[in-house]
């Protein structure tokens, strides 16, 4: 799980104490493992005691004992080598530099099923900025016992918030959370900040992964990010449906493929909509190829349901049923005034899904907030799944960087042995007489490679990467002082307007420790800083430095602009090769409402990606 980088001075070990702040909860529960979480106000031991409960007896089996050694605020302890489909009892306890104890409530967990057993989950989405509702939503699940839960994206109001995190989401979903484990993706409330990275804990790189539970695999998708052919994410999902052999396939992710909200995608009251998310559609076409069974989501705060959907018609065959399930807390928005094709039910209400599963079996239920059941229905699995459209899955790219000083040495895999890799460097598309892939594709210079599988005469999507041949950066000298110059401006109030048009009138200038824009004293709104100073680096090599803003946020390093975000939702990349040493760098940022938020990661040689530390941060 990727750490928020906490600079901390120092503290007094012998008045340390504190209590939760999040009390303990579950994640990624596997047949045989389980992640249990916890954060305190204070840093403290970490220890988790548990144990299968004995037959006949009124004591708590906590036999088994997990601990880390250190002292930490947030918590995380990875249960291995446990039994299959078997319950468990738990509890944590953390020790503070005073000696103070603190221990939580013994509570059970349940390991996953085999694969020919039965099984039932829950779905949420959108439980952001609204804790009565998502307290009895949550709670409403739990009371049906699910094995674990899904959640559709926006789990909070605002994703680099801690308390929209401790007191909106953890609080309220204390019962659900310390019992059953939660899978998540992110939503564009979450602003891919790293707090979703702290508290949630996925496989790598967690805003996309798979987990098979039961006869069934799970697709979890960041919508967010690119998913149009030929990116990688969408190379990622169509290598996952292409190796998934299991009974059911299930997508998650936060944007709806199709909605018939009134207004989000055009005003159905006096225009055409497009009904749906049009950043959607090559993924719609995966989800028909490899015969998914259903998709959940939300970003739209109703329940819909719709008929089974290939090739934009309804088709009780082959059709995939899309779940619109975003109503965990968000305030409620309604259908279009006419019906659309697509739809079978809509409701305008609080709820969260529950799903049931016995073999070839499916049963699905939505519940509302105080209750109540409000659709329901059955699929009965017919013949074996079968892929729908004959052309192969794209390339994986394995190499991770984009620029060189010398030569680059790509490497590609195909997700199938059998499938040929063909390339072009001159911008025409690949065909069958296209350069053949062998063992890596040696690049000299700046360029364009597309990139294609093949099967026989059947092309995959084409995979497009950019390659840029470049110097490595000499290091300014000395000598230095400790952290960053700032200049600090207002603008006019005006909203979304392109970065360079808004007003720059000088406020103030000085110098922070830190990139936080609120080291600075600045208005509520409508104000920017500008950091200027140099960057330490210590080995020469490729650095990739990735962050985002609320709202913008420019990053340029020896001169070189490597990121340029606009009220993006996720982060955005971009590399430069540097030698050892100090190098010029200048971070923009503007805000146009009420929420400070700016973060910058640096990942390179000797560094995982991390935070930019203070210590790295030098002026003249």
């Amino acid at each position: 799980m990727k750490k928020l980088t906490l600079w901390l001075l120092s503290f007094s070990a012998s008045a340390q104490t504190g209590t939760f702040l999040v009390h303990p909860y579950l994640q990624h529960g596997t047949t045989t493992e389980m992640r249990i979480l916890w954060e305190t106000t204070a840093p403290a031991s970490t220890m988790v005691r548990y144990g299968v409960p004995e037959w006949h007896t009124d004591t708590p089996r906590l036999d088994q004992m997990k601990k880390i050694e250190g002292f930490r605020t947030m918590h995380e302890v990875h249960l291995k080598g446990l039994e299959v489909e078997s319950p468990y009892l738990y509890q944590v306890i953390s020790v503070f530099p005073s000696g103070d104890t603190l221990k939580s409530e013994i509570r059970t967990f349940k390991t996953a099923v085999k694969e020919d057993q039965p099984f039932s989950f829950v779905v949420f989405s959108d439980s952001q900025s609204n804790p009565q509702v998502w307290k009895k939503i949550s709670e409403g699940g739990w009371k049906e016992r699910p094995d674990f839960g899904l959640h559709a994206g926006d789990l909070v109001g605002l994703g680099y918030l801690k308390d929209d995190w401790v007191s909106e989401f953890f609080a309220p979903s204390r019962i659900f959370m310390s019992r059953v484990p939660l899978f998540s993706v992110p939503g564009n409330h979450e602003h891919d900040a790293a707090y979703y990275y702290m508290y949630m804990s996925n496989p790598e790189p967690e805003y996309r992964y798979t987990f098979d539970y039961g006869n069934a695999r799970y697709f979890m998708v960041d919508s967010n990010r690119p998913l149009h052919k030929g990116s990688e994410q969408y190379s990622w999902l169509e290598e996952q449906l292409a190796l998934s052999k299991k009974t059911w396939n299930f997508v998650v992710h936060h944007h709806p493929p199709y909605s018939s909200e009134e207004n989000d995608f055009g005003d159905t009251h006096v225009e055409q909509s497009l009904f749906g998310d049009p950043d959607l559609k090559d993924v719609v076409h995966l989800y028909e190829k490899y015969q998914v069974d259903m998709v959940f989501y939300g970003h739209i705060h109703t329940y819909e349901r719709t008929w089974p959907i290939f090739q934009n018609r309804v088709n009780e065959e082959k059709g995939v049923i899309y779940i619109n399930t975003g109503g965990a807390g968000g305030g409620l928005e309604k259908a279009a005034p006419y019906r659309v094709w697509f739809t079978q039910k809509v409701r305008t209400t609080h709820h969260f899904c529950y799903v049931t599963v016995n073999e070839r079996q499916l049963n699905f239920q939505a519940i509302d907030e105080n209750g109540q059941l409000f659709d329901q229905f059955t699929l009965k699995k017919g013949k074996v799944r079968m892929v729908q459209f004959p052309e192969p899955p794209a390339p994986v790219i394995i190499t991770k960087e984009r620029v060189f000083e010398k030569e680059l040495n790509l490497k590609l895999r195909p997700v199938f042995e059998h499938l040929e890799i063909r390339y072009t460097v001159d911008g025409s598309e690949p065909t069958k007489r296209s350069s053949l892939y062998k063992d890596g594709i040696k690049l000299d210079q700046t360029l364009k490679l597309k990139i294609a599988s093949f099967s026989g005469n059947l092309r995959s999507p084409i995979v497009e990467v950019d390659v840029v041949k470049e110097k490595a950066c000499e290091p300014v000298a000395g000598p230095f002082q400790s952290g960053l110059n700032y200049t600090y401006f207002t603008s006019q109030r005006a909203r979304r307007l392109p970065f360079d048009q808004y007003e720059r009138k000088l406020e103030g200038r000085g110098v922070v420790s830190m990139l936080d824009p609120d080291e600075v004293p600045h208005r509520k709104e409508f104000y920017g800083v500008v950091f200027e100073g140099f960057l330490e680096v210590k080995e020469d090599g490729v650095y990739t430095f990735s962050g985002k803003a609320d709202d913008k946020l420019r990053l340029w390093v020896q001169d070189k602009l490597l990121i340029n975000e606009d009220r993006e939702e996720i982060n955005l990349e971009g590399q430069i090769l540097l030698k050892s040493g100090h190098h010029p760098i200048k971070v923009e940022y503007f805000n146009e409402r009420d929420w400070t938020f700016l973060e910058l990661s640096i990942e390179g040689p000797g560094l995982s990606r991390q935070s930019i530390s203070p210590f790295m941060l030098k002026r003249k």
